[in-house]
């Protein structure tokens, strides 16, 4: 499953809101979840949810396209809730 999260706003800011985007998405069967955070700002507890509910449905989850500083607070929140064997993040490309 690949969500983008640009295509529903650009602001994610609650834990409420992370179940609210996740719930609409539709769960597939995969053991694979990506979460394309480009263009779009999440807060820390957006994101703390986030992992928590892909880290419960999904083997394994990857993180990408966010900016240096969410991609940081996701292995600092992965390794919080002890799912850091679970969530890759993949920084962006450079432009060129």
């Amino acid at each position: 499953m690949t969500m983008t999260l640009s295509d529903y706003g650009r602001v994610f800011a609650t834990r409420d809101k992370a179940r609210e985007v996740l719930a609409e998405s539709a769960w597939q069967s995969s053991r694979r979840a990506e979460l394309d955070l480009s263009g779009v700002s999440v807060s820390p507890s957006f994101m703390a949810e986030a992992l928590r509910l892909l880290t419960s449905r999904y083997t394994f989850v990857a993180v990408r396209g966010a900016d240096a500083h969410t991609l940081d607070l996701v292995r600092s929140l992965a390794e919080k809730l002890g799912v850091s064997g679970q969530v890759k993040v993949e920084p962006s490309p450079v432009p060129a």
